[in-house]
């Protein structure tokens, strides 16, 4: 089973990280193989198609239009607390609808 973490980034600058690295870890331990949007890695990639500033509209785009792609690729979306406030995730969750991926919350 895959599923894909989703919840308020850009509102939630300082703590995302942890936020997510947390529910990665819980998920892990159910066995789950976990896609984490908040890791390194992602942010490297961004860079490289040249969004040295992740906080722009232009790399929040950049961004949303990846994760898209993650979403389909999952059997289910994981929604943390404040995902409501979060533009990214209510366009995760939508996508995770249309797909008919299975809906948990935090």
């Amino acid at each position: 089973m895959r599923i894909y973490i989703a919840g308020p980034i850009t509102i939630d600058k300082e703590h995302y990280k942890e936020h997510f690295s947390a529910a990665e870890d819980y998920w892990k331990t159910k066995g789950y193989e976990v896609i984490n949007p908040a890791l390194n890695e992602y942010d490297e990639e961004a860079s490289a198609a040249g969004h040295t500033d992740k906080w722009t509209p232009e790399a929040w785009l950049f961004y949303i239009k990846r994760d898209m792609d993650l979403v389909a690729s999952c059997d289910a979306i994981y929604l943390l607390k404040g995902w409501e406030q979060s533009p990214g995730a209510n366009v995760e969750l939508i996508t995770a609808k249309k797909f008919g991926l299975e809906i948990i919350y935090e």
